[in-house]
């Protein structure tokens, strides 16, 4: 996995906040904040219910980025646990492809509008820009996640595209996606 040097940050609400390098021992960590993003359901394309992963499932995830040096997964840690993380791999192992690598985040709920999700995309953006070979940073969101998309354009990210009606909330309801992408 890339790696990046551990710095703490101050969020907006003076609280600090450290971004590092994740690692095998965060498996329970990050398995919550899955779960709760997940049951959440607002933004992600999982729906709730639909998590079903375990802490060893978590371990061999963060396992498989630890061996890939051109990924990264980064944790944002509060007061000891994690509150946010982000990771990036490469899209293809194809020479076609591998300049681009697809951009994740999940910040836990009561954590967002703090600066931690743009924290981390900065921190990404700084080891994207020092990775050779690593051209272009790429990422989908849902279209009615202005927030996300706000913090995105601020740092640079274009949009490329829409999805119409990409994901189904329920019967009837329909959200588009954006999918935007920014060159390092």
């Amino acid at each position: 996995m890339g790696k990046i040097e551990s710095k703490e940050f101050k969020l907006w609400s003076g609280e600090k906040v450290l971004v590092r390098t994740c690692s095998v021992q965060d498996a329970a960590d990050v398995l919550k904040l899955g779960r709760e993003v997940a049951v959440e359901g607002k933004f992600s394309s999982m729906a709730p219910g639909e998590f079903k992963l375990t802490e060893q499932k978590e371990k061999e995830w963060i396992g498989r980025y630890l061996k890939n040096p051109s990924w990264l997964l980064l944790a944002a840690e509060v007061n000891g646990s994690v509150k946010a993380v982000i990771h990036v791999e490469t899209v293809s192992t194809r020479r076609r492809l591998r300049h681009c690598a697809n951009l994740h985040i999940r910040v836990q709920k009561k954590w967002r509008d703090q600066g931690i999700g743009t924290i981390l995309v900065k921190r990404l953006l700084e080891w994207a820009d020092a990775t050779p070979g690593l051209e272009k940073i790429c990422l989908s969101v849902f279209a009615t996640n202005s927030r996300a998309i706000h913090v995105y354009k601020k740092l640079g990210f274009r949009v490329e595209g829409r999805r119409k009606q990409q994901y189904k909330i329920k019967p009837g309801k329909y959200v588009d996606e954006i999918l935007m992408a920014r060159f390092v």
